[in-house]
């Protein structure tokens, strides 16, 4: 049995772990405060009581944002409690933002300083952006944080954010606009990890289990780093699906994620609603260049199992439909004249995680 707690259940959780069969008790996590209550015998009991992960917004790395937030802590308190649950065994997942109003790049890029120092102490998370939304106090007064024309964005539903802008004179070094270094800066945090719902996402299912079953060696596990290399001998499968069809374009630079950030970007600027329909639209109207794509090869497609879309080439996915039904080293080779070219893609197919162990029909079931 896994729980997720709420913050206000999860201490009284722990003062109540007592006795009983650890065996047989339930593994829990939550979403938690970082207070002061929080010692490493508190953090160790709960990891006794069979806590296996949190998720805590830690919000910034910059003390002056952190007094804006009104968060009640500072940035070294923040530190220490993180570092009492990660030793207690207890996996952490936390969660920041930039883009707050007033918060500058330099302010934003502590807040990066402060999730690198502490990366061997957290597991998942990394810093999204600010979203400001009805009842907060920053809406309330927005003159007190520098914000004007506050507002629904135009086009949506249900209104749960709102825009605004900043005074101009904030404008040239704010966080919210962004800059190269902060992008990738806040893109480097999240370097061994998936999206939702896979192992990665804050508070999936996913990241509990894998937890639960690896504890802080997570990082490691999802990396290959403390994965066992296969030898000659061990049977592996295709680590995902292959798609039939024969695509003579490459087809993931047609439309992909940075197209999809442009158009985010640009309603954040304008306060315009992002919907299916006006996304539609931008697509039917979108022309690709084809002059800067090269030259037209055939090729198909293998979907990884966390869903990345890899376009091969056909001797690629020739060379992968051998491991369909499960296939040793051994076994492919009698069948090859190309030994150390077919050995080297067999190692290049265990490093990039397209081959698995071969698993047993009750292990998939």
């Amino acid at each position: 049995m896994y729980l997720f707690l709420s913050g206000r259940a999860f201490s009284g959780l722990a003062v109540e772990a007592g006795g009983g069969d650890p065996g047989r008790r339930p593994r829990h996590g939550a979403e938690i405060r970082l207070e002061e209550y929080w010692t490493p015998e508190r953090c160790d009991l709960l990891h006794k009581s069979g806590c296996t992960a949190i998720s805590v917004g830690f919000e910034s790395g910059n003390q002056r944002i952190l007094n804006l937030i009104n968060k009640g802590t500072k940035v070294d308190r923040l530190q220490e409690t993180i570092q009492m649950f990660s030793e207690a065994g207890i996996g952490v997942q936390i969660m920041g933002f930039t883009g707050f109003p007033t918060e500058t790049v330099d302010d934003a890029l502590s807040s990066v300083d402060f999730l690198q120092h502490n990366s061997r102490h957290w597991t998942f998370g990394g810093l999204g952006q600010f979203v400001l939304t009805k009842g907060a106090i920053i809406a309330k007064e927005p003159e007190r944080f520098g914000i004007l024309d506050i507002r629904p964005f135009e086009g949506e539903d249900i209104a749960w954010r709102l825009y605004y802008s900043e005074q101009k004179h904030l404008l040239a070094n704010s966080s919210r606009c962004g800059s190269k270094e902060l992008t990738q800066a806040k893109a480097s945090l999240r370097a061994n990890q998936f999206d939702r719902p896979w192992v990665g996402g804050v508070d999936t299912a996913h990241s509990m289990f894998y937890h639960d079953r690896f504890g802080n060696n997570i990082l490691k596990v999802i990396s290959g780093a403390n994965h066992t290399a296969a030898n000659e001998s061990t049977i592996l499968e295709l680590n995902g699906h292959l798609i039939e069809e024969h695509y003579y374009l490459p087809v993931h630079k047609l439309f992909n994620k940075k197209n999809l950030d442009n158009i985010l970007d640009t309603s954040e600027r304008e306060g315009k609603a992002v919907t299916a329909q006006n996304i539609t639209e931008l697509l039917q109207q979108w022309e690709p260049d084809y002059s800067s794509y090269p030259q037209p090869k055939e090729q198909q497609l293998f979907v990884r199992r966390d869903g990345t879309l890899f376009p091969f080439p056909v001797p690629m996915i020739e060379f992968l439909r051998n491991f369909e039904h499960g296939l040793s080293l051994t076994e492919l080779l009698q069948q090859s004249t190309q030994h150390e070219f077919h050995t080297q893609l067999w190692q290049h197919c265990i490093t990039n995680r397209f081959l698995r162990l071969k698993r047993s029909p009750a292990a998939e079931a």
